[in-house]
């Protein structure tokens, strides 16, 4: 998350292609209920100086 967090803040990027190794469903499950959520958060807080 820290990577998708520095490339969405230094480098400006504001898209992500999700493409899983194996069991797609789970790990899209995961990438949409965990990953992304806390990527925004994250962002939101740099952004905004929290």
């Amino acid at each position: 998350m820290d990577a998708l967090t520095a490339w969405a803040v230094d480098l400006g990027f504001d898209t992500f292609v999700f493409w899983p190794a194996a069991s797609a469903e789970r790990q899209l499950a995961l990438f949409a209920e965990d990953v992304v959520p806390a990527v925004r958060e994250r962002v939101e807080a740099v952004r905004s100086g929290r």
